[in-house]
């Protein structure tokens, strides 16, 4: 076959694809939107899991189940007689009684039912949606595709290539809604007993570029308890992501962490596949307070003050509702800049920048040590400038920069440095204090650092801290007001930025809130209470 026939036969098939895509409808539904007697509470939508017969899809076909999940493989998968013929069996099953084709078909003939596809093999993703391109017409239904595409807590196995899932799905049929999760797995000797912030930006990785397609993330209820803070998080990134709590026959789920979930998340994008009787028995802790939730954290973090600048390819700025996040392996992956100027010259007012950052190890390259920075007295940034996140770029001529292993320096460009040694951590708490630039053209700038904790995990080193000052002559021009920018270099590691905050206050109270900040840094800013 030429180039030309090709081109052509590709054309062809493409925009076949895109006809048949634009063909059905609520296939990206909010299923609460879909399903009205929900209220929308994602508490009420009613499951079926592990449909794959015949005997258990006709009786989720004449009950009040709403959506259907099944596991879909290729019959005879890994034998000798394997076939390129999709149906629904759960592994180490290799063959059913049930064919996929029949699946889909029965099911979108129903009124009022909807699928969740849970693909354990990417061989079987191919021929399962080209049954949509022949039945599109009658697609008229809720259709989640479901894969697991990143390792979890005591992972058992390699997840499923999570560029290839997505691309082949995509380019069947992509008016669907994504759920994408972790392959896990417990047992009474298991060690593993959270998500962890690894285990997300992992997975964020591939499902943030995916806007505006829906995204549910499937969650072990198992961790919920020590994880519902991250839950939230991931919640708070995008309208269009939820959470999809699931269980294992055998887990040994506290019921307290899906009270803490349901009660700090929103309601309408948290959905629970969970067998009858551990649903009633949280249904009654809801209804009786008995466990309570677990308190959130006062946070003075706001979104809305801050813009995100991500470099792409990998490399991205999260802003969450919770708080923030810096991900990629590139030497600066992206900016967070305050939506505000502030005033910049001295006795007009006290600025103060402070928070906590807690590094995440996600890269095999400890020679080039992740950094917070956070850059005082800054023009705005210029995302037509292509040096922005090359080592050299620096927004400002005054800087605050926490590396991994404990190292602070308060620096300027003009080689006036301030250094200090503190334990490594994973958590530092961090108050930068600008008293503004002069009439002499000289830039005062103060901060005090700490080690703090994370919230689930104690540091025998926690509290130790030091304060630096620093005047900094050949103050950047930068006029009356300033931005503040917060950035991460280093390529070893991801960070994430909690209760950041920018505060103006009377200069005549310099020496009051110098002190504050000196406390507030060596207690650690908030208590977080999270198990």
């Amino acid at each position: 076959m030429t180039i030309q026939e090709q081109l052509l036969l590709f054309l062809l098939v493409y925009t076949v694809r895109f006809h048949h895509a634009d063909a059905a409808s609520h296939t990206m539904d909010n299923i609460l939107d879909f399903f009205p007697s929900s209220q929308g509470d994602g508490l009420n939508i009613i499951w079926a899991h592990g449909v794959n017969s015949h005997q258990q899809l006709d009786e989720s076909l004449n009950d009040d189940t709403m959506m259907l999940e099944t596991d879909i493989i290729l019959r005879g998968i890994g034998t000798p007689n394997q076939t390129d013929i999709p149906v629904n069996a759960h592994p180490p099953a290799t063959d059913s009684d049930l064919l996929t084709s029949d699946f889909i078909n029965m099911t979108t003939l129903t009124p009022d039912k909807g699928m969740k596809l849970d693909f354990k093999y990417l061989e079987a993703v191919g021929p399962t949606m080209d049954i949509f391109l022949q039945l599109e017409d009658q697609v008229n239904c809720p259709l989640w595709i479901n894969a697991d595409i990143a390792k979890g807590p005591n992972s058992p196995k390699d997840p499923v290539d999570p560029v290839q899932f997505i691309n082949t799905a995509n380019s069947y049929f992509n008016q669907t809604v994504m759920s994408l999760g972790f392959t896990t797995g417990w047992d009474s000797s298991s060690t593993e007993d959270l998500y962890t912030w690894t285990m997300i930006f992992d997975i964020l990785q591939y499902t943030y570029p995916l806007d505006p397609q829906p995204v549910t993330y499937p969650v072990r209820a198992l961790w919920s308890v020590r994880s519902w803070p991250k839950l939230t998080w991931l919640l708070g990134l995008r309208e269009t992501f939820s959470i999809t709590v699931w269980t294992g026959s055998s887990d040994q789920v506290d019921i307290q962490g899906l009270v803490s979930l349901r009660t700090h998340g929103d309601i309408r994008r948290i959905f629970y596949d969970l067998p009858t009787v551990m649903r009633d028995e949280f249904l009654g802790a809801m209804e009786t307070g008995d466990p309570a939730p677990d308190k959130k954290p006062v946070s003075d973090w706001e979104n809305d003050q801050w813009l995100a600048y991500s470099q792409g390819r990998g490399n991205f700025v999260f802003l969450s509702t919770e708080s923030a996040g810096i991900s990629g392996p590139a030497y600066r992956a992206g900016y967070m800049q305050s939506a505000k100027k502030y005033p910049a010259e001295a006795g007009i007012s006290l600025v103060t920048v402070q928070g906590r950052v807690q590094f995440v190890d996600r890269y095999d390259d400890p020679s080039n040590e992740a950094a917070i920075e956070v850059f005082i007295h800054s023009d705005a940034i210029d995302t037509a400038d292509s040096t922005i996140y090359s080592e050299e770029f620096n927004p400002s001529s005054l800087r605050l920069d926490i590396r991994r292993g404990g190292q602070v320096t308060l620096g300027s460009e003009t080689g006036i440095d301030q250094t200090c040694q503190i334990p490594a951590a994973e958590c530092y708490t961090f108050g930068l204090i600008d008293r503004g630039v002069d009439s002499t053209g000289d830039l005062e700038a103060w901060v005090a650092v700490a080690t703090s904790r994370d919230a689930t995990v104690a540091d025998a080193n926690e509290g130790s801290n030091c304060t630096l000052a620093l005047t900094a002559s050949e103050a950047p021009d930068v006029g009356d007001q300033s931005f503040v920018v917060v950035t991460k270099s280093g390529g070893s590691g991801d960070i994430i930025i909690e209760d950041l905050s920018m505060v103006t206050s009377d200069p005549s109270s310099a020496r009051d809130v110098v002190i504050s900040v000196i406390n507030m840094v060596i207690m650690g800013l908030s208590v977080w209470l999270v198990k």
